[in-house]
């Protein structure tokens, strides 16, 4: 059929139609119009997908027999999950008037009772035996910082007023209700009962007021609610980086490069915070680079309701001199926390200071945190730790002291950059700013996997040039015999000791074979983090190292040494659990490593040597105050009517 199209086009037309309608074809394709149009079409067809991946991540399937992976009546549990109803409960704590008792478990418990109704949650007969009878709202409440706090007596003393409603007469009643004021309903133990107990999710009060709007649902449609903010932040994301390049960086091509960077699916799949935390990040950053300091300060003061993150990036604008933009951040976070005091007092803010002690101990130890982790200070825990070992005893102190090492060497080389050469450190865009920004994001305290996804504001620094990583860097390798190169420098380059330079290296002709072409680093280290997070899980690769270090009893030792909290930790007889597991797995089982956050490691280091290499800037050399500019007289011949005058 199509050559028969080809036959009678020329025929109508003639034989110069067909090329005239393969280079009008052509121009089509290759308008920038048309590549726009599809970029968007791609665009919209990948917020399709992520959207879809993400409803369907926990299970949601048709009720009745086949309920989903989860096995729930409701059909999904994501809603039920840490990492969106702790924030949920936040909020709700808020909305439901309990501002002031925002971190009291007594309270938290009641909420989250009211919230996840028992008709929704998998049958009884159809959980393993070891999950019968937990409730959804108690794994909420064991997830949660303050699990310590709980008492089994205030819970019983609770449990024992409803006695007496089981009474079948007065007299009964009357029995019973003596019975437990003998005995449950005591002074003390009332007390006991009525007492606050600490704890709950490690946000501040701030993102209460956040989560507050999503709150006014039930958790249910509020996690699909906030699954669909995430894709809103991802376009808002998308927005920031073509206007931070001045829109040499397309706004759909930014935002399907959000949607597939490490850590969107792992927080669009939870209903985390991330994609907002990047909106910010991005925005505060795009409209720095745009000339508006004060009003990106104001963005990234926003960041208050994770303020691990606001510490980590606010130290960048400080020390390259953007002080306006540092007022413009604290001004917005001080006036933020203020407005929360009427609505949730300052013993909230202090009850959330308490309870983080408690997540420092167990981020240190917990085997699913600190696989689950990507900061520097968890990468050794990784190797040193032998969980197989009790709860706190596990931890080491060379652990505590590599990780503490990387940090602050990360933290040292950059900042001796910035004191080095100052000026060029007011950099917004290129090597130099994501180099800082990477630096920022790699000082956080700690963070989780799906934190990886803020590295990618440092990325979109070096794309906002995006057409010059489209120049290929080529190199010719030539094989030459000594007579091609002359005796000097072939003696030159011999198994001898040089004293002195030889002479140029001739021009030599390349054939097209010793050409190479040289990827770019940028381009392909992106390429490889998408593959890491799309791919590394389902490779399946592992490795397992033993060594003298691990077994050999020549080198036991025990240091004891006084964690936080008062904890006296041993360290283990070996210098490593034996044997030392790693796979391209990116979670627990089996032990996987941080292969994205070693990627933005390396991406760090490359950013700083290109800085190295720049040079430090010259300024022009003053003239000398004895040398004169040369000046060449001409002649010069007067008006008529006037006489020339002598200088």
């Amino acid at each position: 059929m199509f050559s028969l199209f080809i036959h009678l086009v020329r025929t109508i037309l003639g034989d110069n139609a067909v090329e005239d309608f393969w280079a009008w074809l052509w121009w089509v394709v290759s308008h920038w119009i048309t590549r726009y149009v599809v970029s968007w079409l791609v665009c919209l067809g990948a917020l399709a997908l992520s959207l879809h991946y993400a409803w369907v991540a926990f299970g949601a399937g048709p009720q009745g027999e086949n309920r989903g992976k989860a096995g729930r009546v409701d059909g999904n549990e994501g809603h039920v999950t840490i990492d969106f109803g702790g924030q949920w409960l936040m909020g709700a704590m808020l909305v439901q008037g309990h501002g002031k008792h925002l971190f009291n478990r007594n309270v938290q418990r009641e909420v989250l009772i009211a919230a996840l109704p028992y008709e929704d949650e998998t049958p009884d007969e159809e959980r393993k035996p070891e999950d019968r009878g937990t409730r959804d709202h108690q794994k909420l409440m064991s997830w949660v910082m303050g699990t310590g706090n709980d008492n089994r007596a205030a819970a019983e003393t609770v449990g024992s007023c409803v006695s007496p409603l089981t009474a079948g007469h007065g007299l009964d009643a009357i029995a019973t209700i003596a019975v437990c004021s003998e005995l449950e309903w005591t002074k003390p133990k009332l007390d006991n009962a009525i007492e606050r107990r600490l704890g709950g999710p490690l946000y501040p009060p701030i993102n209460a007021f956040y989560m507050g709007p999503l709150a006014v649902m039930s958790p249910k449609p509020a996690y699909r609610v906030n699954q669909v903010l995430c894709l809103v932040w991802a376009l808002g994301t998308g927005l920031a980086v073509s206007y931070m390049s001045r829109g040499r960086f397309w706004w759909p091509l930014a935002t399907v490069l959000v949607l597939l960077y490490p850590g969107f699916k792992g927080a669009h799949h939870l209903g985390q915070n991330p994609p907002l935390t990047l909106f910010l990040l991005v925005w505060g950053w795009a409209l720095l680079v745009r000339g508006h300091p004060i009003v990106g300060g104001v963005v990234w003061g926003l960041l208050a309701f994770k303020p691990v993150w606001a510490a980590a990036f606010f130290w960048i604008p400080f020390v390259t001199g953007r002080f306006r933009f540092c007022f413009s951040m604290l001004a917005t976070g001080a006036g933020l926390a203020a407005l929360t005091l009427p609505f949730v007092g300052f013993d909230s803010w202090l009850h959330w200071l308490q309870i983080g002690p408690e997540a420092t101990r167990t981020y240190n130890v917990d085997q699913n945190w600190v696989f689950l982790s990507r900061d520097l200070l968890s990468i050794p825990r990784r190797f040193l730790l032998d969980f197989s070992q009790s709860y706190y005893q596990r931890d080491r102190i060379d652990a505590t002291i590599v990780g503490w090492g990387l940090w602050v060497a990360v933290l040292e080389i950059t900042l001796m950059m910035v004191v080095m050469r100052p000026k060029q450190a007011r950099e917004t865009t290129g090597p130099i700013a994501a180099f800082l920004l990477l630096a920022g994001w790699m000082n956080c305290f700690h963070f989780m996997y799906y934190d990886i996804l803020l590295s990618a504001l440092p990325v979109f620094v070096l794309l906002t040039e995006p057409r010059r990583y489209l120049d290929p860097i080529m190199v010719a390798v030539v094989p030459l015999s000594s007579r091609q190169v002359g005796e000097d420098l072939a003696a030159y380059y011999g198994p001898n000791v040089p004293t002195e330079y030889p002479s140029e290296v001739p021009l030599l002709q390349a054939k097209h074979r010793n050409i190479l072409v040289l990827n770019r680093v940028v381009p392909n280290v992106v390429l490889l983090l998408i593959i890491i997070e799309h791919f590394f899980n389902a490779i399946g690769l592992a490795a397992s190292i033993t060594g003298p270090w691990t077994n050999d009893p020549a080198f036991d030792v025990t240091v004891s040494w006084q964690a936080v909290g008062g904890n006296t930790v041993s360290t283990p007889s070996k210098w490593a659990p034996a044997p030392l597991r790693i796979s391209t797995h990116l979670f627990v089982d089996p032990p996987g490593q941080p292969w994205d956050t070693y990627l933005c490691m390396f991406l760090w280091a490359w950013a700083g040597w290109q800085w190295h290499r720049m040079g430090r800037p010259r300024a022009a050399p003053a003239p000398l105050a004895e040398e004169a500019e040369d000046v060449i007289l001409m002649p010069v011949e007067a008006p008529p009517g006037h006489a020339i005058r002598p200088a």
